[in-house]
């Protein structure tokens, strides 16, 4: 059994294939004590718990507590980041949480593709930060489970062989 549990509403990008442009979200962070609750009540019958869903998770002051308690309860957790925000302290918080999955939302093999679907965020910076991170998962020898995953859409489908040529490294 797996929860996701929306830990943030609010997002740092605006994005054509999310839904935040069709529906209204409540731009509010789920508060720890309540996540607190929902783990010990859940922690006897879920095996993995995703604290995201329609927000940008780093965004959430507590993120990296709420993946100290899922793990502290013996839940495996996963996480979906546009790592936009993922900068040397993240990433270190990050690895330090014990989090055992990581998806990390990328989707383009070109500054143009990219950013058109990432509207905010800038392809060299946010690549960059990706990389730093797997530098330091792999100095810690972290067993984190990591993928960095393209949505297939019209206008990036043509970029298919490029964008595993840039993330074919180690880490990926």
């Amino acid at each position: 059994l797996e929860f996701i549990l929306e830990s943030t509403g609010k997002c740092n990008l605006y994005s054509p294939v999310s839904p935040r442009h069709i529906y209204t979200f409540d731009n509010e962070n789920m508060d720890l004590d309540l996540y607190r609750k929902i783990i010990a009540d859940c922690k006897e019958h879920v095996e993995f718990v995703w604290p995201y869903g329609i927000g940008e998770p780093m965004i959430h002051p507590s993120i990296f507590e709420m993946i100290r308690v899922t793990r502290d309860a013996g839940i495996r957790t996963g996480l979906s980041t546009n790592a936009t925000l993922l900068d040397n302290r993240r990433a270190d918080l990050l690895l330090d949480s014990g989090l055992d999955y990581l998806i990390v939302a990328f989707d383009g093999a070109t500054k143009e593709t990219y950013e058109r679907y990432r509207t905010g965020a800038a392809f060299a910076q946010t690549r960059e930060n990706i990389l730093a991170f797997l530098a330091k998962k792999r100095e810690r020898r972290s067993g984190m489970f990591v993928v960095v995953q393209m949505v297939l859409l019209k206008e990036n489908i043509t970029e298919i062989e490029s964008y595993r040529r840039l993330w074919s490294i180690p880490g990926v």
